[in-house]
């Protein structure tokens, strides 16, 4: 496997970066408007809600884009990596411009992408080590 048979998983995980990159911007903008310095974390209201939508997605990039790499090489599908990251890009956004009243759905999206990708990976490692090591 080589990341050069991946491409629509390597955009769609660089959509997800990018989606991170922006929250992180608004932080900044909002410790600006706010006149919040850092590194303070307290706020009012406007800054508090830029950095708890940024937090939320660095507690969960990790976990997704290793889930996600992990799944698509298991199952040496580029369609459906690029397809889940391009859906946990766009969930990380709704959830951002939601976010307080309205994150629930990008909330849930992206843990549907998580999850599905988690779940595969643990499926397909359990068989194939069953195939490779207790099948004899």
């Amino acid at each position: 496997m080589s990341l050069r048979d991946y491409p629509l998983t390597a955009l769609s995980s660089s959509l997800v970066i990018l989606a991170q990159s922006k929250a992180t911007f608004m932080v900044g903008r909002a410790r600006k408007e706010f006149h919040v310095k850092p590194p303070l974390t307290e706020g009012p209201p406007g800054f508090l809600n830029a950095l708890r939508v940024q937090l939320n997605g660095v507690e969960n990039i990790a976990s997704f884009l290793g889930a996600l790499w992990l799944c698509t090489g298991m199952l040496e599908n580029d369609y459906l990596g690029g397809g889940v990251g391009l859906l946990y890009a766009i969930g990380r956004v709704w959830y951002g411009y939601g976010y307080p009243e309205k994150r629930l759905p990008g909330f849930i999206l992206c843990q549907i992408c998580t999850n599905s990708c988690l779940l595969a990976c643990v499926g397909l490692s359990v068989t194939r080590v069953v195939e490779k090591y207790l099948k004899k």
